[in-house]
């Protein structure tokens, strides 16, 4: 009994040495467009619930009214972009500019850059981007619906090490530079394509990528709205695939199917190889259980 007790709380000391690693804030998922985790944060000192999201280049987003309200300043315009729903550009269009204090949990940030235009969610009141996720080294958990914020520069190496215990498989993300972006390579039969790796919405497939592997589609009828004011029409797969990304293979899944890059309005390359493939969206990760370390650049998915 002695034995067992003693057993517990070296148990219990450990688990709290590690919980005290990093600083934990907990998620609700939203339904806006697929899947949305959304957290309270403080900005210059009020609430505000922040999307989480991990394809956005900036560091924080907000709109113009919230803008004002809490006191950014230096702004700077950047001409058109965001947008009232889909397919109709803000007459506001984009500003950057300085927030003096952002705080998620015990974490806070001074004097950082805010990204001020309009989006037509309701859900939320902005964005944490990729900024923010990288130079905090965030931790994004969907097994228990928590951002881990590490104080120690050892805690990456012990969630991995607790992680593969628990039966996951690591997988490096490449980390781009120039964008932001994390991506990961992604086979769907027998064809390579590196995909991004998003915190939000769904699975889904660009449409060069998906005829490239032979994923046939079906029509859904619906369509997505990018930030620019450009609309494309969605499909989904018509049948199940299944994802092969290192070592790991997923069960059968249904993605859905759009041009990302008409999306963004970008320039697709010239080559289709050197396309990227989708994103890889929040209901892949909780149907995953994933776990995404955006400081040590890994992606954490559950063996099945």
């Amino acid at each position: 009994m002695k034995k067992v007790a003693v057993a517990l709380v070296g148990l219990l000391v450990t688990a709290g040495a590690w919980a005290a690693d990093a600083d934990h804030v907990d998620f609700k998922i939203v339904v806006d467009s697929g899947q949305r985790p959304v957290i309270t944060a403080l900005v210059n000192g009020r609430p505000f619930q922040l999307m989480v999201h991990s394809n956005a280049e900036f560091f924080l987003q907000i709109n113009h009214a919230d803008a004002t309200r809490v006191g950014v300043h230096d702004l700077q315009h950047q001409g058109t972009y965001g947008i009232v729903k889909v397919g109709k550009v803000s007459d506001l269009g984009r500003d950057n500019g300085i927030v003096d204090r952002l705080q998620v949990g015990s974490t806070t940030n001074h004097n950082i850059p805010v990204a001020v235009f309009e989006t037509p969610s309701g859900l939320s009141q902005g964005m944490l981007g990729l900024g923010w996720l990288t130079q905090n080294h965030v931790v994004v958990d969907y097994a228990d619906g928590r951002i881990e914020l590490p104080r120690a520069t050892s805690y990456g190496e012990t969630r991995q090490s607790r992680l593969i215990k628990a039966g996951y498989t690591a997988i490096p993300m490449a980390h781009d530079p120039a964008h932001g972006e994390y991506r990961v390579t992604v086979r769907i039969n027998g064809v390579a394509a590196a995909m991004t790796v998003s915190t939000v919405a769904d699975l889904v497939l660009d449409t060069q990528y998906a005829e490239r592997a032979g994923v046939k589609h079906r029509e859904t009828g619906d369509a997505w709205g990018g930030p620019t004011g450009t609309t494309v029409a969605e499909y989904s797969a018509a049948e199940p695939v299944t994802l092969r990304i290192g070592p790991w293979s997923s069960l059968p899944l249904t993605p859905k199917i759009w041009d990302t890059y008409q999306y963004e309005a970008k320039p697709r390359p010239a080559a289709p190889e050197d396309a990227e493939g989708g994103l890889l969206g929040a209901d892949f990760m909780i149907a995953n259980h994933a776990v995404i370390d955006f400081g040590g650049s890994v992606l954490y998915l559950r063996n099945f």
